[in-house]
């Protein structure tokens, strides 16, 4: 009879306590779920960050560039324009004569 009550009151307590220990394992399953998601998110936000680095230096990157071409751009319309004049009086001074039939 003593090991039969035993055995009851056994039951009883590991009844009683299965369902905290259930909770604290939904807890920790929710938990590793949510440190999950934090990590990920964290990736995420690295990833973005290094593109928006790169996304930065391709824009400075350009923007001299565009400086750049511009000035160059200045520099050979200048040059044209001497090469043309200089074409037209080594023209002059060759005696040259275009004549239209």
């Amino acid at each position: 009879m003593r090991a039969m009550y035993a055995c009851h009151l056994l039951k009883t307590v590991h009844d009683l306590a299965m369902p905290p220990q259930d909770r604290v394992a939904a807890l920790e399953q929710g938990l590793m779920k949510a440190t999950e998601d934090k990590n990920a998110a964290i990736a995420q936000a690295e990833r973005t960050s290094r593109k928006a680095g790169l996304a930065d230096r391709l824009v400075n990157g350009l923007s001299g560039e565009n400086k750049r071409w511009s000035d160059t751009i200045a520099q050979m319309s200048i040059t044209d324009t001497r090469l043309v004049s200089s074409a037209v009086v080594c023209h002059a001074k060759s005696g040259l004569v275009f004549v239209d039939f």
